[in-house]
């Protein structure tokens, strides 16, 4: 995978590429100081994903925006000080494919990186959980693309990072059912792919009403729940204010 690191701090620059340089098939063909430097440095189609430095976060966005610009297909991770569902949902509305804490694991940071390749996006639980309660509480009066209630379901798992399979076993139907409102879906958003379905997704779910029977979704690198982790994770999720 060809990765580009956008920061002014040489030493988060230098450190990062000799840590992903280091991981089979990770090469760093795009070293800059900001997204002014790196569209003269480099043709930005040629890098599959970029890391962001947020720092600053209106500096963050800024750059974001700058690369978007220029290359609307672009594959964006912030790098922040910090995460939380509101900073994660604002930049996947910008049109980045979310944020990874400049203080994670190296193997986090593999994870995120491989699956925004694929095309998910890299939410959190936390934040993933706060926008299906915000839906399920909105006004269900207005709909847009004409998507039927099943469709929107399948969207919002679609957003979330789940899979044909898991989103059939979710809702109980086939996964050739999933299939069918996905290509319902696709056409009647004039999308094309599931990422370009959960960017849709992001920038209008604050206008649409969620699945009433859908359930806090994972991040995609947690392994298995026991029911001794679903008793705490609902805990948490029932306290936006708690730790985790």
């Amino acid at each position: 995978m060809n990765i580009g690191i956008l920061s002014p701090r040489v030493l988060l620059r230098k450190g990062l590429r000799a840590l992903l340089e280091s991981v089979k098939d990770f090469q760093v063909i795009l070293e800059a100081d900001d997204s002014t430097q790196a569209l003269q440095l480099v043709d930005l189609a040629r890098v599959e994903a970029f890391l962001v430095d947020a720092w600053d976060l209106v500096e963050g966005f800024e750059a974001a925006a700058v690369i978007l610009q220029k290359f609307p297909e672009a594959i964006i991770l912030l790098l922040p000080d910090r995460i939380d569902p509101e900073l994660e949902l604002r930049a996947l509305k910008a049109g980045c494919q979310g944020c990874v804490s400049r203080d994670c694991d190296p193997e986090l940071l593999e994870k995120a990186l491989r699956a925004v390749k694929r095309g998910e996006v890299w939410i959190s639980h936390r934040a993933s959980s706060q926008l299906l309660k915000k839906l399920v509480r909105r006004d269900r009066q207005e709909e847009i693309g004409d998507l039927t209630r099943r469709e929107w379901e399948i969207l919002v798992l679609v957003a979330a990072g789940k899979r044909n399979k898991e989103i059939a076993s979710q809702l109980c139907v086939s996964e050739n059912t999933v299939k069918t409102h996905l290509y319902a879906i696709y056409r009647k958003l004039h999308t094309r792919t599931r990422m370009e379905a959960a960017l849709f997704f992001f920038q209008h779910a604050n206008r649409q009403p969620g699945p009433s029977n859908a359930q806090p979704i994972a991040n995609p690198d947690e392994p298995p729940l026991t029911s001794e982790t679903k008793r705490k994770r609902q805990v948490r999720v029932a306290d936006p204010a708690a730790g985790g």
